[in-house]
């Protein structure tokens, strides 16, 4: 929160996997403290001032009162710092800031609230206040808050950079109610608007060419909108994706899978040597079920990077959907030997281990699983209700059938579990003698499209429960 990038489409690598959330995830305690350590004064305030200096230590007063678990006391020093330094956010808004970067995301909305009443003047705590709303799908609460924010940061004079970072934030949070509502034109007209106040904003530019795609009524439209991917990966070659892979996921996005993979193909021809376009090539290979494309584009990524991470679990889901477990099993434990907390590496690993017939490695699946359920304990999330499915499952396969289906049912009543947590639930089920329920969860499952390594034995067990 509070930072320069529009809401909504948040950047994902591995998104469109169903398969056991394939996502670089550390733990919450680490991400926090990374998140902590790297907070200071400067890198606070230097997006909103024109030149960071020492009189703003007020500021890191306050940041190391914030850790010592002082907010009074921060508060305090925030306040002397605002009265000192007319260009500075009030000191509501900066306290809430350090809430949300301390990852206190009730004490910042609090804060929000302080602010918007202590501050009716300052545009901020709507627009950040709209954004929550947003995130939490109440669309008129946030609009409402926005509009507030754009009439308030109209008449706003005291800091000319702060109010464009302002003016960012509030552009793209209306485009993404704007894209929600399907108002395409509208969005155009925000996104166009960040764009002239950010032009090195690569989501802004990658929404607006989406944004451009969904107005297209002919191939003229397309093609505008392939004009603003190119010229975005053209400034950003090494974090963007190519033009031709992001016209070929709106067109699957479309339902024209044809072009889709003409787009795919005229990729790896004219970016082939790009490790994120492989990659790019790879995921849309694998959720199309091409798995001949799919493993091309994997090895040729790993070639191209072989430190890349998600090349490494790229390269092993392949392997898993071929049942070359050796592989798989290689390319998982590369993953987690240098990202030891890895929710995707972790999950697969301890999976392609509980297939193997050799009891050290059954033994090893157990391990790999229980230090996942630990790093992901919240079975609210989705990676907790991964890592508990995955846990149940290499209890199960280990006999262990009480602890099984206690945990798969925790797992099953917290919320939607992906499509290989699913079918790994059922078949626990339906080992258990509990048919209904696994009938239930299968059903569910393969009335979509999902791709995922185990659709056959789903398929096949959802065959069986019909034949009794």
């Amino acid at each position: 929160m509070f930072d320069s990038r529009p809401h909504g489409l948040r950047s994902q690598i591995f998104g469109c996997l169903s398969l056991a959330v394939v996502g670089l995830v550390l733990s919450a305690s680490t991400a926090q403290a990374q998140q902590t350590q790297a907070l200071t004064a400067q890198t606070l305030l230097e997006p909103l001032v024109e030149a960071y200096g020492p009189q703003y230590s007020d500021v890191e007063t306050a940041i190391n009162q914030m850790r010592q678990g002082n907010a009074a006391a921060a508060r305090e020093s925030l306040r002397t710092a605002a009265q000192k330094n007319s260009d500075l956010p009030p000191a509501d808004i900066m306290l809430a800031q350090l809430f949300f970067r301390m990852n206190q995301t009730a004490a910042g909305a609090a804060a929000l609230q302080e602010a918007a009443r202590n501050n009716p003047d300052d545009p901020a705590a709507y627009i950040y206040l709209g954004e929550i709303a947003f995130q939490g799908r109440r669309f008129a609460d946030a609009g409402l808050l926005y509009e507030k924010g754009r009439e308030l940061t109209e008449r706003y004079t005291k800091n000319d950079k702060r109010k464009n970072r302002l003016l960012v934030n509030l552009h793209g949070g209306i485009a993404s109610l704007a894209e929600v509502e399907e108002d395409w034109e509208r969005a155009r007209q925000e996104l166009d608007a960040l764009r002239r106040l950010d032009n090195q904003n690569a989501l802004a530019m990658t929404r607006l060419g989406r944004v451009l795609f969904k107005m297209s009524k002919d191939r003229q439209g397309e093609t505008e909108a392939y004009g603003i991917f190119k010229e975005l990966h053209a400034s950003n070659p090494d974090s963007t994706a190519s033009a031709d892979v992001n016209m070929a996921l709106l067109y699957e996005q479309a339902g024209k899978r044809g072009n889709a993979q003409k787009m795919m193909e005229r990729a790896v021809e004219t970016d082939g040597n790009s490790a994120a376009t492989r990659l790019a090539v790879a995921k849309w290979a694998l959720d199309a079920n091409q798995l001949p494309m799919a493993k091309e584009n994997a090895d040729a990524a790993l070639k191209l990077n072989p430190e890349s991470l998600e090349a490494k679990l790229y390269a092993g889901l392949v392997a898993r959907f071929e049942n070359d477990l050796p592989t798989a099993e290689r390319m998982f434990k590369l993953a987690h030997l240098q990202s030891p907390n890895n929710l995707a590496a972790n999950t697969q690993l301890a999976l392609v281990l509980i297939d193997q017939s050799d009891d050290r490695k059954r033994s090893e699946a157990l391990q790999y699983a229980q230090l996942n359920a630990r790093l992901n304990n919240d079975v609210t999330k989705p990676s907790g209700r991964e890592a508990a499915v995955t846990l149940a499952w290499v209890l199960s396969r280990l006999g262990q059938n009480t602890n099984a289906v206690r945990t798969v049912q925790q797992a099953i009543s917290a919320g939607t579990l992906s499509a290989d947590s699913a079918y790994h639930a059922a078949q626990i089920l339906y080992d258990t003698g509990q048919t209904s329920a696994a009938s239930t969860i299968l059903e569910r499952t393969l009335a979509t499209d999902s791709v995922f390594p185990n659709r056959t034995a789903a398929e096949q067990l959802m065959a069986k429960i019909r034949n009794q």
